[in-house]
């Protein structure tokens, strides 16, 4: 896609996503996980597990934002009934880090260091999503409102597994 230099910018939800992305990536990198393919902004319902590459020479996995949906919030975090032209939109967003998961040897036996190490991995990237949000949100920048919802694993498919984070935001206008 090009460049859109023309276009006229979200000032209220996008310059509280783009803060977000850049603490998640800054905590993930501070956490001191094997380093990511990938970790930006997606759209629609898709995760960017493709763009991973496990085995020998691959990266470290993908960590990504995306929002989720937007509604009229008077009474955060609940949706009004009938939408509002005087009330503040609300978005849930969802905040993930996928990994490359431990694969069972040729007598499909898991070897129980390298789960041990994944899942170590795996409680680290959900502390730095959460510290992502924590701090991001916390600070002076951000005037507004926030939910944190449930951390919630992804289901170990094709390798790859990890976890997403939902938080609502509501910045104040």
């Amino acid at each position: 896609m090009a460049v859109l230099p023309d276009l006229v910018d979200d000032r209220i939800m996008w310059p509280v996503l783009q803060r977000l992305q850049e603490c998640l990536c800054a905590e993930l990198a501070r956490a001191g996980g094997p380093e990511l393919c990938y970790c930006g902004h997606m759209v629609g319902d898709i995760m960017p597990l493709d763009l991973m590459q496990c085995g020998p020479g691959g990266c470290g996995g993908v960590a990504w934002i995306r929002p989720m949906q937007a509604f009229s919030s008077s009474q955060f975090p609940t949706p009004d009934e009938a939408p509002s032209c005087v009330a503040v939109l609300a978005m849930p967003i969802e905040i993930g880090v996928a990994r490359c998961y431990p694969h069972m040897d040729v007598k499909k036996r898991m070897d129980p260091q390298a789960m041990f190490e994944a899942s170590r991995l795996y409680m680290s990237d959900m502390q730095a999503m959460r510290r992502a949000v924590k701090c991001c949100l916390a600070d002076e920048s951000f005037q507004g409102s926030y939910a944190m919802g449930t951390w919630e694993p992804l289901e170990a498919q094709g390798g790859v597994s990890g976890g997403t984070w939902t938080v609502t935001i509501r910045p104040e206008v």
